[in-house]
């Protein structure tokens, strides 16, 4: 077939007509697009710059010294402990109280036997009236010898006899009224009494076991005045003063303490000085754990910032974002460094290349950045 035919000839002319209209309908479709772009772009200088973003600052000032809080623990203890026992030998009978009872002061805590003891009394009462009966008589014996004798009627001898046996009956009435002294004092120490209002902690004898002096029968804790002992830095001692009243957290719960003592040594463990507080709360259980909370001055300059006002930076230190003016006038972001010295949940106190007086972006410091134009709002100082 020859390719100069008349057919091939119509098929090159219909594929440069293609051509010419298909290139011919991508510039106008550029150049519709381009006259679009145009327009939105003269709209887009017509429009308003964005607002400036708003802020929150503080204006913050140089600071000599801050104060902080300290805690310090302890245990609480009865204000009074009692280890009751008898002073003498003795069956016991009865013992009235269990571990955990209340008593309150001379209640009865126990007896001993006291049936040898009560009849030794009844015979040296018996005694003790016999002698004196005899006393009696002696005397008028040594009146009668002494009429006697100034009338020439009875010797020297006679008189001294009758002056001599009373003296020996008044001191045998002696001895005897004092064998009754001793047995009372015996009846007496053969029943305990609570020597002040109390728990009985523990027990450590039973009915019909024989006790000894000085064998612990009861254990007794003071419940009216809970004490709270605890050790105390002596830089704070100065602080502290007998009659004040201090705050004191026990299982949770804050309680007034009143300073009761503060005693002289320091101790060889903790190089502390301990610190005794009388709490008003006659419910805090004895052996619990509680803290006493101090306020503490300490001497540094520095400036106090909100916490939310830093942001981490680099080598340990951290940055805040303040508030300058700017040489167009406009207000703007800049950014500072600065050393924690103290931090708690709401405020930290610093120092660094931030001046006093500077305006400190208070909250959300994270969304702006240095150079940022801002608008302050709600400045504090």
């Amino acid at each position: 077939m020859n390719k100069n035919s008349p057919r091939s000839a119509a098929h090159r002319l219909w594929a440069l007509a293609l051509t010419a209209v298909f290139i011919l309908g991508a510039g106008a479709t550029v150049m519709s697009v381009t006259s679009v772009i145009a327009k939105r772009a003269a709209q887009s200088d017509d429009l308003a710059p964005a607002p400036a973003q708003e802020v929150r600052t503080l204006t913050v000032e140089q600071a000599h010294s801050y104060t902080v809080e300290r805690q310090f623990f302890g245990q609480v203890e009865a204000g009074r402990t009692a280890t009751v026992s008898f002073e003498r030998v003795g069956n016991i009978i009865d013992i009235p109280v269990e571990e955990g009872d209340r008593v309150d002061k001379g209640d009865v805590l126990a007896r001993l036997d006291t049936r040898v003891l009560e009849a030794n009394q009844q015979r040296l009462d018996a005694s003790r009236q016999a002698i004196e009966a005899r006393v009696e008589l002696a005397r008028l014996t040594t009146d009668r010898q002494n009429n006697l004798r100034n009338r020439g009627f009875a010797s020297e001898q006679a008189l001294d006899q009758a002056r001599l046996e009373l003296a020996e009956l008044n001191a045998r009435l002696a001895e005897t009224r004092a064998s009754l002294a001793q047995i009372a004092v015996e009846l007496d120490q053969s029943v305990l009494t609570a020597p002040f209002d109390a728990r009985v902690a523990s027990r450590s004898l039973d009915e019909g076991m024989t006790a000894s002096p000085q064998q612990t029968l009861l254990t007794l804790l003071e419940q009216t005045k809970p004490v709270l002992r605890v050790g105390i830095d002596p830089e704070l001692i100065d602080s502290i003063t007998l009659a004040d009243t201090l705050e004191a957290t026990i299982a949770g719960q804050s309680r007034k303490a009143t300073v009761k003592a503060l005693r002289p040594d320091l101790d060889a463990r903790s190089k502390t000085r301990t610190l005794l507080l009388t709490l008003d709360d006659t419910q805090a259980v004895i052996g619990e754990t509680g803290y006493v909370t101090l306020q503490q001055r300490i001497e540094e300059t520095g400036l106090r910032v909100p916490t939310a006002a830093l942001q981490e930076g680099v080598r340990g230190l951290w940055t805040v974002m303040t508030v300058i003016d700017g040489q167009d006038g406009q207000q703007q972001v800049a950014v500072e460094a600065v050393e924690i010295i103290h931090a708690d949940d709401d405020w930290a106190y610093v120092r660094g290349t931030l001046p006093p007086g500077s305006r400190v972006i208070a909250v959300g410091p994270h969304r702006v950045v240095p150079g940022q134009v801002v608008r302050i709002r709600d400045a504090t100082s």
